[in-house]
């Protein structure tokens, strides 16, 4: 099936496309890709990682990746709107992303979260 307008693709359908600053990993999304240097970056599909690609061929992989979704999502109420959705995995994963794991950055939302200062109850 070739995807031959945005509407083929459900509304609730999101692409994550994080320019190699990571700010977008904890993003849920449906697929995208992190780009890893200036030549390489990693497909998401779900909540997973998939292959890495080179930058030059990363569009086509996420077309056809997008394809392979509306063939497979079904049709009707029943149809699935997200690859989590989806009764069969949509790619292979990779069991984690090729990065190496970084410490924790607070998130860009302006907002600190509040921390409760009331000592913990004690048991009875």
């Amino acid at each position: 099936m070739r995807i031959r307008r945005s509407g083929d693709l459900p509304g609730r359908f999101l692409f994550v496309l994080d320019d190699g600053h990571e700010d977008l990993l904890d993003r849920a999304g449906d697929l995208g890709l992190v780009a890893l240097d200036e030549a390489t970056a990693q497909l998401r599909v779900g909540d997973g990682w998939g292959a890495v690609v080179p930058l030059t061929s990363a569009a086509h992989a996420l077309a056809s990746l997008a394809r392979d979704f509306v063939a497979r999502r079904g049709h009707g109420p029943a149809a699935a709107w997200h690859v989590q959705e989806l009764t069969e995995p949509l790619a292979p994963l990779s069991a984690a992303s090729p990065r190496l794991p970084k410490p924790s950055r607070p998130r860009r939302t302006g907002a600190s979260p509040a921390v409760s200062t009331r000592p913990s109850p004690t048991p009875a």
